[in-house]
Protein backbone atom coordinates (compact mmCIF):
# COMPACT_ATOMS: atom_id res chain seq x y z
CA UNK A 1 0.00 0.00 0.00
CA UNK A 2 1.42 3.25 -0.82
CA UNK A 3 -0.18 5.20 2.01
CA UNK A 4 -1.93 4.90 5.49
CA UNK A 5 -4.65 7.18 6.08
CA UNK A 6 -2.95 7.62 9.75
CA UNK A 7 0.28 9.36 7.46
CA UNK A 8 -2.22 11.83 5.81
CA UNK A 9 -0.58 15.02 6.93
CA UNK A 10 -2.80 18.08 5.50
CA UNK A 11 -5.63 18.29 2.75
CA UNK A 12 -6.04 21.15 0.49
CA UNK A 13 -8.80 21.32 -2.03
CA UNK A 14 -9.42 24.53 -4.52
CA UNK A 15 -11.39 25.03 -7.63
CA UNK A 16 -9.39 25.26 -10.36
CA UNK A 17 -8.97 28.32 -13.01
CA UNK A 18 -8.27 28.06 -16.36
CA UNK A 19 -5.70 30.69 -16.94
CA UNK A 20 -3.59 29.88 -13.87
CA UNK A 21 -3.68 25.48 -14.26
CA UNK A 22 -2.49 26.57 -18.15
CA UNK A 23 0.00 28.80 -16.53
CA UNK A 24 1.37 25.55 -14.21
CA UNK A 25 1.01 23.33 -16.93
CA UNK A 26 2.92 25.19 -19.12
CA UNK A 27 5.79 25.99 -17.38
CA UNK A 28 6.12 22.24 -16.22
CA UNK A 29 6.39 21.70 -20.23
CA UNK A 30 8.91 24.33 -20.13
CA UNK A 31 11.12 23.02 -18.04
CA UNK A 32 10.93 19.33 -19.68
CA UNK A 33 12.00 20.69 -22.89
CA UNK A 34 14.69 23.67 -21.61
CA UNK A 35 18.43 22.57 -22.33
CA UNK A 36 20.23 23.10 -18.98
CA UNK A 37 23.55 25.06 -19.10
CA UNK A 38 26.49 22.57 -18.96
CA UNK A 39 28.51 22.85 -15.75
CA UNK A 40 31.61 25.20 -15.94
CA UNK A 41 35.08 24.20 -15.37
CA UNK A 42 38.71 24.60 -16.20
CA UNK A 43 38.95 23.43 -19.76
CA UNK A 44 35.33 25.25 -20.39
CA UNK A 45 36.23 28.23 -19.23
CA UNK A 46 39.23 28.41 -20.64
CA UNK A 47 38.00 27.22 -24.18
CA UNK A 48 35.19 29.98 -23.80
CA UNK A 49 37.78 32.28 -23.45
CA UNK A 50 40.03 31.49 -26.09
CA UNK A 51 37.23 31.69 -28.66
CA UNK A 52 36.14 35.48 -27.14
CA UNK A 53 40.09 36.30 -27.86
CA UNK A 54 40.11 34.87 -31.35
CA UNK A 55 36.62 36.45 -32.10
CA UNK A 56 38.23 39.42 -30.53
CA UNK A 57 41.54 39.18 -32.79
CA UNK A 58 39.18 38.44 -36.34
CA UNK A 59 37.16 41.50 -35.90
CA UNK A 60 40.09 44.07 -35.20
CA UNK A 61 42.16 42.56 -38.01
CA UNK A 62 38.69 42.81 -40.27
CA UNK A 63 38.47 46.72 -39.19
CA UNK A 64 42.42 47.36 -39.69
CA UNK A 65 43.13 45.12 -42.73
CA UNK A 66 39.84 44.74 -44.99
CA UNK A 67 37.33 47.35 -43.65
CA UNK A 68 39.28 50.30 -45.57
CA UNK A 69 39.75 48.76 -48.66
CA UNK A 70 35.87 48.56 -48.39
CA UNK A 71 35.14 52.03 -47.83
CA UNK A 72 37.65 52.92 -48.79
CA UNK A 73 39.37 55.16 -46.68
CA UNK A 74 42.56 55.25 -45.01
CA UNK A 75 41.65 54.54 -41.28
CA UNK A 76 38.40 53.23 -39.53
CA UNK A 77 37.33 54.35 -36.35
CA UNK A 78 38.06 51.89 -33.35
CA UNK A 79 35.78 49.08 -33.23
CA UNK A 80 34.02 50.30 -29.55
CA UNK A 81 32.76 53.42 -32.01
CA UNK A 82 31.63 51.25 -34.18
CA UNK A 83 29.68 49.40 -31.61
CA UNK A 84 28.33 52.52 -29.93
CA UNK A 85 26.69 53.61 -33.48
CA UNK A 86 24.87 50.36 -33.53
CA UNK A 87 23.83 49.62 -30.50
CA UNK A 88 20.51 51.41 -30.74
CA UNK A 89 19.25 49.23 -33.40
CA UNK A 90 20.70 45.91 -31.66
CA UNK A 91 18.27 47.32 -28.81
CA UNK A 92 15.87 48.23 -30.64
CA UNK A 93 15.92 44.28 -32.62
CA UNK A 94 16.60 42.77 -28.84
CA UNK A 95 13.05 44.76 -27.99
CA UNK A 96 10.99 43.56 -30.66
CA UNK A 97 12.39 39.96 -30.36
CA UNK A 98 11.23 39.95 -26.70
CA UNK A 99 7.97 41.64 -27.52
CA UNK A 100 6.98 38.93 -30.14
CA UNK A 101 7.98 35.81 -27.81
CA UNK A 102 5.79 37.43 -24.78
CA UNK A 103 3.35 38.38 -27.28
CA UNK A 104 3.24 34.64 -28.49
CA UNK A 105 3.43 33.15 -25.51
CA UNK A 106 0.40 35.44 -23.81
CA UNK A 107 -1.46 34.32 -26.94
CA UNK A 108 -0.35 30.39 -26.53
CA UNK A 109 -1.66 30.51 -22.41
CA UNK A 110 -4.75 31.97 -23.63
CA UNK A 111 -5.49 29.35 -26.20
CA UNK A 112 -4.84 26.66 -23.30
CA UNK A 113 -6.37 28.45 -21.09
CA UNK A 114 -9.77 28.06 -23.04
CA UNK A 115 -9.78 24.44 -23.18
CA UNK A 116 -9.73 23.82 -19.69
CA UNK A 117 -13.21 23.47 -18.05
CA UNK A 118 -13.90 25.85 -15.02
CA UNK A 119 -15.51 25.15 -12.04
CA UNK A 120 -13.75 21.65 -11.57
CA UNK A 121 -11.99 21.03 -8.10
CA UNK A 122 -8.86 19.83 -7.38
CA UNK A 123 -8.18 17.71 -4.78
CA UNK A 124 -4.48 17.43 -2.74
CA UNK A 125 -3.44 15.05 0.19
CA UNK A 126 -0.48 15.38 1.87
CA UNK A 127 1.11 12.12 3.30
CA UNK A 128 4.71 11.61 5.31
CA UNK A 129 5.36 9.34 1.68
CA UNK A 130 3.90 11.55 -0.86
CA UNK A 131 1.29 13.46 -2.53
CA UNK A 132 -1.96 12.89 -4.27
CA UNK A 133 -3.88 14.79 -6.28
CA UNK A 134 -7.14 14.16 -7.88
CA UNK A 135 -9.56 16.40 -10.37
CA UNK A 136 -11.95 15.17 -13.24
CA UNK A 137 -11.94 11.32 -12.25
CA UNK A 138 -8.55 10.92 -12.36
CA UNK A 139 -5.40 10.80 -9.62
CA UNK A 140 -2.06 11.11 -9.27
CA UNK A 141 0.28 9.76 -6.87
CA UNK A 142 3.86 10.82 -6.55
CA UNK A 143 6.05 10.31 -3.75
CA UNK A 144 8.50 12.35 -2.02
CA UNK A 145 11.28 10.67 -3.42
CA UNK A 146 10.18 11.78 -6.67
CA UNK A 147 10.16 15.72 -6.18
CA UNK A 148 13.17 17.10 -7.62
CA UNK A 149 11.62 20.96 -6.03
CA UNK A 150 9.74 23.04 -4.70
CA UNK A 151 9.01 26.52 -6.41
CA UNK A 152 7.20 29.37 -4.63
CA UNK A 153 5.50 32.50 -6.90
CA UNK A 154 2.99 33.86 -8.76
CA UNK A 155 0.89 33.57 -4.99
CA UNK A 156 1.21 29.54 -5.29
CA UNK A 157 3.27 26.48 -4.08
CA UNK A 158 4.66 24.45 -6.73
CA UNK A 159 5.67 20.37 -6.11
CA UNK A 160 7.61 19.65 -9.16
CA UNK A 161 7.83 16.27 -9.95
CA UNK A 162 9.38 14.20 -12.71
CA UNK A 163 6.63 14.08 -14.75
CA UNK A 164 3.87 16.35 -12.98
CA UNK A 165 3.26 19.33 -11.31
CA UNK A 166 1.25 19.44 -7.65
CA UNK A 167 0.16 22.90 -7.10
CA UNK A 168 -1.22 25.08 -4.04
CA UNK A 169 -2.34 28.67 -4.47
CA UNK A 170 -2.38 31.22 -1.65
CA UNK A 171 -6.22 30.96 -1.78
CA UNK A 172 -6.86 27.95 -1.17
CA UNK A 173 -5.73 28.65 2.57
CA UNK A 174 -7.45 30.07 5.05
CA UNK A 175 -5.03 33.10 5.50
CA UNK A 176 -0.99 34.15 5.06
CA UNK A 177 -0.09 32.01 7.64
CA UNK A 178 -1.34 28.67 6.38
CA UNK A 179 0.12 29.07 3.37
CA UNK A 180 3.33 29.55 5.35
CA UNK A 181 3.20 26.76 7.54
CA UNK A 182 1.51 24.65 4.28
CA UNK A 183 5.19 25.66 2.47
CA UNK A 184 6.97 24.67 5.68
CA UNK A 185 5.54 20.95 6.05
CA UNK A 186 5.93 20.63 2.55
CA UNK A 187 9.70 21.92 2.76
CA UNK A 188 10.21 19.15 6.02
CA UNK A 189 8.66 16.03 4.43
CA UNK A 190 10.90 16.88 0.84
CA UNK A 191 14.03 16.93 3.24
CA UNK A 192 13.14 13.70 4.70
CA UNK A 193 12.40 11.95 1.95
CA UNK A 194 16.05 12.97 0.86
CA UNK A 195 17.66 11.39 3.11
CA UNK A 196 16.15 8.16 2.59
CA UNK A 197 17.86 6.88 -0.50
CA UNK A 198 16.42 3.62 0.15
CA UNK A 199 12.93 4.61 -0.62
CA UNK A 200 13.61 5.54 -4.21
CA UNK A 201 12.99 2.23 -5.12
CA UNK A 202 9.18 2.79 -5.26
CA UNK A 203 7.65 4.00 -8.67
CA UNK A 204 7.87 7.79 -9.45
CA UNK A 205 4.82 8.51 -11.38
CA UNK A 206 1.06 6.85 -10.51
CA UNK A 207 -1.80 7.49 -12.91
CA UNK A 208 -4.66 5.94 -12.18
CA UNK A 209 -8.50 6.51 -12.49
CA UNK A 210 -10.22 8.00 -9.34
CA UNK A 211 -12.76 6.05 -7.21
Amino acid sequence: MRYHASQRVLSVSFERQPEEHADVILSFGNRLTSIRPPRLNLFTIAVATAFGLAIGAALEAYRRLILPEIVGLDSVPPLSVILLQILPFLLLISALILGRAYYLETLKKASFASEIAAGAFIDTDIYENGVETSSDETTIWMPWTSIREINVGKKRIELVGDGFTAYFPERAFSDKAAYSKALLTFSKLHRAARRTPEERAEPTFDLAPAE
